[in-house]
């Protein structure tokens, strides 16, 4: 059963390709644990349609930062596919943020992410900093997400006592 809104963050780690390592390091959202986190999946690499979005996502990097937040990309490709498609993909080149290798792609299933083919549907989770699932978007084919509406999002949720607001 995939993780819903309110559900907890599975504590899966997988490599991680970050620009300026050489070697991938294991992570997950596990490991952001007392921060926000904002984990975007993504179909594949070496397509048209997904470096818009992680571009933008580098782009808003810091104003996520600024919100406590750390961003997480994630496909079921290999670390060293995203390492040969961020180092030479002109619009990636500003990419800092981890980019993990759901090879196993325990972190695609755990999410309700995971396509028959083997890839991740294109989606976004807002991550609350005890590792709850807050927040949610997704979409079939190519149509992405939106960095900045997530960023909206992540500010509302920030607000203080929005969960008692919610409740009440």
């Amino acid at each position: 059963m995939p993780i819903a809104i309110g559900g907890s963050v599975p504590p899966v780690q997988v490599p991680a390709y970050v620009r300026g390592r050489r070697n991938a390091r294991l992570t997950g959202p596990i490991d952001e644990r007392g921060r926000w986190v904002v984990l975007a999946f993504y179909p594949r690499d070496f397509t048209s349609a997904c470096a818009p979005e992680l571009a933008e996502l580098a782009e808003l990097a810091p104003h996520f930062h600024r919100e406590q937040a750390t961003v997480m990309a994630v496909s079921t490709g290999s670390w060293l596919s995203h390492r040969r498609w961020f180092a030479h993909h002109p619009q990636l080149a500003s990419v800092r943020y981890p980019v993990l290798a759901d090879t196993a792609r325990d972190l695609a299933e755990a999410f309700g992410t995971l396509q028959d083919d083997g890839t991740c549907r294109s989606a976004m989770f807002l991550i609350d900093p005890q590792g709850i699932v807050c927040h949610a978007t997704g979409a079939d084919g190519d149509t992405g997400d939106s960095p900045l509406e997530m960023l909206r999002v992540l500010q509302d949720l920030r607000t203080p006592g929005w969960r008692a607001l919610i409740a009440a």
